[in-house]
């Protein structure tokens, strides 16, 4: 067809029709767009109801120091706004939170208010490892050192290189650079000096708490999510009724 433009004319070619193997290939990549999207969202609600779970029957665990209780559920729920952060319908909530401000995104602001529970989940935890490590009597000279060395290592590499440190910020722990380098080196050096501490007596929880801190706030991949998870489900091992069957069952034993 010939066509004329300010005066000079071309040639212009016929668009080519859609094929039948064209529209296939819509439809398959439109049909695995939306697997992937339910795997996630059935992922995303798994999460939520576990942490949701764990939350409720680790603030009840009267053998749990009190301050490690609220850490941990502050962890819990730090993990069920990761997963809600990452799904795609919020309904009523991101209608809400883009009518306020529509430069926040749903996703944003729940994900920067799961990274300060992530962060604050990690100050209580320490700090409970640290009042236990107070009232034993054991020495604190390495733990103290140990942990304070974490953090002079947190807030050296934070102040001094703050991109390597954005970097590996997110992709270790998940974390978008919303929470300070000070704060972040507190928590990072009372968990490191406390953790131990706490374990001698919450074990479980101790651990279940050093999982999730290891598998990180982000939970990105599926493996890290169900990693998050079962330090949740461990955590959760100190709780009193679980104790006493466990002794009823040794006892019948």
């Amino acid at each position: 067809m010939e066509v004329v433009v300010d005066g000079k004319s071309g040639m212009n070619a016929p668009e080519s029709g859609i094929t039948f193997q064209a529209v296939f290939e819509t439809l398959r990549k439109a049909a695995a767009s939306r697997r992937r999207a339910i795997v996630s969202l059935v992922l995303d609600l798994l999460v939520i109801a576990v942490a949701v779970r764990a939350a409720l029957e680790i603030g009840r665990d009267a053998q749990t120091p009190q301050l490690a209780r609220l850490g941990i559920v502050s962890l819990a729920a730090a993990i069920a706004l990761a997963a809600l952060g990452r799904m795609q319908d919020l309904g009523a909530i991101g209608a809400a939170l883009e009518s306020a401000s529509p430069s926040v995104t749903p996703g944003i602001a729940i994900g920067a208010l799961g990274q300060l529970a992530f962060v604050a989940g990690t100050v209580l935890v320490g700090l409970a490892g640290m009042a236990a490590l107070v009232s034993s009597g054991a020495p604190r000279r390495g733990p103290v050192a140990l942990g304070l060395a974490a953090a002079l290592v947190v807030l050296a590499l934070g102040l001094g290189a703050p991109a390597i440190w954005g970097a590996l910020a997110i992709w270790s722990v998940g974390l978008a650079g919303l929470v300070p380098v000070p704060a972040m080196a507190l928590a990072i050096g009372l968990a490191v000096a406390g953790l131990p501490a706490l374990h001698r007596r919450a074990p479980a929880s101790s651990i279940g708490t050093s999982i999730v801190l290891l598998a990180g706030y982000g939970l990105a991949a599926s493996g890290l999510a169900l990693a998050g998870l079962l330090g949740l489900l461990i955590a959760r091992g100190d709780h009193p009724a679980r104790g006493e069957l466990v002794g009823r069952a040794g006892s019948q034993t």
